[in-house]
């Protein structure tokens, strides 16, 4: 089995991933020295392991004044309010400013790591990237939760393509039992702002194993032979993307 660990629980803590057996003996250091990595996803042949690791963005909240208020969260003050207007009067022209703090806003990427040398590499990703699952039918196709959608990485080209294009799909899993000759399918939770109401069924056109999936459809019907579990914020794509797994 493979988890991580954290340093402390702020905003750009130094992270390290680890590995051991199920029986909890031969503990193993595999890297350190990353920003709080999380949600690590072994390979179908268990050589790589495919992790979130945060990658820059907002850590610590961000005291600012403008004309006009911004549209993601607010942190409130010692007062519970979360912003205060500032009128400013020059030369006889008067000013009203909105001063605010805004929450941290870390950013997310994805690594993926050699677990028997500790090698990585930083894969191509949204400012956004969570809950990576890795294809068992095609060792080469990863799925992630990105900024607009479920997408789909294809490991040996480097690029990244969208699967669908809502964004309230989130942390997929792929299906143990593929059928390689038909399709690859996905358990996908489904939140409706910000609470989980069911599950998807997300189907990848199959191109033969060989360049690629053509596409998806998704059938919600709520319920699937397999269930994907996700622990953390209620909402991935909260401000805190939960805790080290």
């Amino acid at each position: 089995m493979a988890f991580t660990r954290w340093d402390n629980g702020q905003h750009g803590a130094l992270g390290s991933l680890w590995v051991m057996h199920v029986d909890g003996s031969g503990e193993r250091l595999i890297l350190n020295g990353m920003s709080q990595p999380k949600s690590p996803v072994w390979s179908p042949d268990g050589t790589r392991i495919v992790i979130n690791v945060q990658q820059g963005g907002r850590l610590q909240p961000e005291h600012r004044c403008s004309q006009q208020l911004p549209s993601e969260p607010l942190l409130a003050d010692e007062d519970g309010d979360y912003f205060r207007a500032v009128v400013e009067v020059d030369d006889g022209e008067v000013e009203v400013k909105y001063c605010y703090t805004l929450l941290p806003h870390p950013f997310w990427g994805l690594r993926v790591v050699d677990v028997a040398t500790g090698a990585f590499e930083d894969l191509p990703h949204d400012r956004f990237s969570y809950a990576p699952t890795w294809d068992p039918a095609n060792p080469w196709h990863l799925v992630y939760d990105g900024e607009m959608g479920l997408a789909n990485l294809d490991l040996d080209q480097g690029t990244a393509w969208a699967l669908t294009d809502d964004h309230n799909q989130a942390a997929a899993e792929h299906d143990p039992f593929p059928d390689h000759a038909k399709f690859v399918r996905l358990a996908v939770i489904w939140y409706d702002g910000s609470h989980l109401v069911g599950i998807d069924e997300v189907r990848e056109a199959s191109q033969d194993g060989t360049s690629g999936l053509a596409g998806a459809s998704c059938d919600r019907t709520g319920s699937a032979p397999w269930r994907s579990v996700y622990q953390g914020d209620p909402d991935p794509r909260g401000d805190d993307r939960g805790q080290p797994g």
